[in-house]
């Protein structure tokens, strides 16, 4: 937890250093904040699995239309990445405000999720994630936004791999020594354990700009 508050202290302090301080609506500005919500996932032949989340951010937004989000999530700090890995404990996003106006915004969101803070940088790593979807805000005065925002989960590439290494792996063995029972047959995987509208994350949003 301390390395993770060294982290955000830093990220604060460097976005400080190039965005002008300003409120929610100006062309330059920098947000911390907190989401909280729930995130449904389904792991390869498992059952549904919905937990609380919550989430601690910092946010900027560039010229009105563009934001950059970093977060850091407590709750999602056990994730087996030997199974399809549809969040993580650190996140990086990218915000395009489709809607940039006031006092509601309206913005697409996506990005990816790491177990290790190194793998935001690696579109394979080997405990990302990624997320798409979509947010509202609503300007409560000059420095606050309350917020609400849906986003699709999908695993990670490594993670798919892996799963697709397993399932081969069982496969073979199963006719090699059980000459293709198919009482032992696993399931076999599609591409809705992959994409799916059930996997996903929901919550609301609060942030404090400066």
């Amino acid at each position: 937890m301390k390395k993770t508050l060294q982290i955000f202290a830093l990220t604060i302090a460097l976005l400080g250093t190039t965005v002008a301080y300003a409120g929610n609506d100006s062309m330059f500005s920098l947000g911390i904040g907190t989401s909280m919500g729930m995130t449904q996932q389904t792991p390869f032949a498992g059952d549904v699995e919905s937990k609380f989340t919550t989430d601690l951010t910092v946010r900027t937004r560039l010229l009105y239309v563009l934001g950059f989000e970093f977060s850091y999530s407590p709750t999602d700090r056990d994730v087996d990445t030997n199974q399809l890995v549809f969040t993580g404990q650190y996140g990086a996003s990218a915000l395009l405000y489709v809607v940039p106006t006031s006092p509601v915004a309206f913005y697409l969101k996506g990005g990816i999720g790491a177990q290790d803070i190194g793998d935001l940088a690696k579109l394979d790593g080997a405990t990302n994630s990624y997320h798409a979807g979509a947010g509202l805000d609503l300007h409560l005065g000059e420095h606050f936004v309350l917020g609400a925002e849906f986003l699709l989960l999908l695993p990670g590439v490594a993670s798919v791999k892996n799963t697709l290494k397993n399932y081969a792996e069982t496969e073979l063995n199963r006719y090699r020594f059980a000459d293709g029972d198919t009482a032992s047959k696993p399931e076999q995987p599609g591409l809705k354990d992959f994409i799916s509208a059930s996997n996903f994350r929901v919550g609301v949003t609060a942030h404090y700009y400066f």
